[in-house]
């Protein structure tokens, strides 16, 4: 749970969900504690109904019923009955789901394509998925293949044709043979390779950026450093935050608590704990008022402010949002939500400290499924 730069609010399954027709479609969750979906103009299009729900992904959203998970359509048909105890989304016509403890993958019919077998289990990219074989971690191909053995005590999913791994305290990038390209034992911590083909890594206590040959890019001096988005990475010297282009130079001062990716043109920063956005040239957009924030995608962004949540446009402008001052659940709700975050957040701020890790790269894109 140790990325810094990555604004948490994905583990509430409220992100934005891409309904497959290129319509967006935006989870909501009313006070009474039902999800459903929103267009991008607040309308209401998927009536909540649903105790919980993940994101669309190609044409399909993950839901629960009593417990149990299944999935829809962007008309909000269940084409998928809920049976699963979990469900990630679909990547590449397949998705992740557990039974009885045990991680598989389903076809768009419902029906299992690679049984209930692991302890668990990523989202395809490029091919491959990183599959838990009790402690360890190896890849498989869509037929259940196994293609990479098991031998990695994390593993994520291939990007630029290179998948992060950590054997023991290092880290290091594999290509889709298995073999070790990028050696395992280099780096401290490590992330995956971003659109830009660079990757952040640490060195002797130091970020700098690697490319996908493994040549060091900018060299390793900053105290934390994120992925690149839009040519703009975070980056954090001393106590605060600001952001570098891909040669290294900085474009946006360290002058923020936190920082996250851009994205449309925007990225959410930090200050005095508050929530806001600036655009490219660092200039404030939406004022810092918020005490969670998710990033603009499809033109809406998702907050949580005091006892309530919805989304804006880039203008800050409210497209939608739930408040009723009768319903004890929307504080308990929000006040959980936050409490969550402000706990994550806590830990996340104490690597700038002591450099330890917390939890696991794995645990947080299960959150973000």
């Amino acid at each position: 749970m140790k990325r810094i730069f990555t604004i948490i609010f994905c583990f509430l399954y409220l992100a934005l969900a891409s309904a497959g027709d290129n319509s967006p479609l935006f989870i909501i969750w009313t006070a009474e504690g039902y999800y459903g979906f929103i267009n991008n103009s607040g309308e209401i299009v998927i009536h909540p109904k649903f105790s919980n729900a993940g994101n669309f992904s190609e044409g399909l959203a993950a839901v629960a019923l009593d417990g149990k998970w299944g999935y829809i359509n962007n008309n909000g048909r269940i084409v998928i009955n809920c049976q699963f105890d979990q469900a990630g989304p679909f990547m590449q016509d397949l998705a992740a789901v557990s039974i009885g403890g045990k991680w598989g993958y389903i076809n768009k019919k419902g029906e299992f394509y690679i049984k209930p077998q692991y302890n668990e289990a990523g989202n395809f990219s490029q091919r491959l998925t990183a599959v838990q074989v009790g402690k360890k971690w190896g890849y498989i191909d869509a037929y259940g293949n196994s293609l990479i053995k098991p031998e990695f005590d994390e593993a994520y999913e291939f990007s630029k044709d290179l998948a992060l791994v950590r054997i023991g305290k290092k880290w290091g990038y594999i290509v889709d043979t298995g073999s070790i390209i990028i050696a395992v034992k280099g780096f401290e911590d490590a992330y995956s390779f971003s659109e830009s083909g660079l990757a952040p890594v640490k060195d002797k206590g130091k970020w700098g950026y690697i490319n996908v040959i493994g040549e060091m890019e900018i060299k390793p001096q900053f105290d934390a450093a994120g992925s690149f988005s839009e040519n703009l990475a975070p980056v954090q010297i001393g106590s605060l935050c600001g952001y570098v282009n891909k040669s290294g130079k900085i474009t946006i001062t360290p002058q923020f608590d936190s920082a996250g990716i851009f994205s449309e043109g925007t990225a959410p920063v930090k200050r005095d704990g508050k929530w806001g956005f600036i655009n490219k040239k660092g200039e404030v957009i939406i004022n810092n008022q918020y005490n969670l924030v998710s990033n603009f995608k499809n033109g809406l962004c998702w907050w949580i402010k005091e006892d309530n949540w919805g989304y804006i446009d880039k203008k800050g402008n409210t497209v939608w949002q739930m408040y009723d001052d009768k319903m004890d659940i929307n504080s308990k709700t929000m006040s959980a939500a936050l409490k969550a975050y402000e706990d994550l957040e806590e830990e996340i701020n104490s690597l700038y400290k002591d450099v330890e890790e917390i939890g696991s790269k794995q645990q947080l894109e299960k959150y973000k499924k």
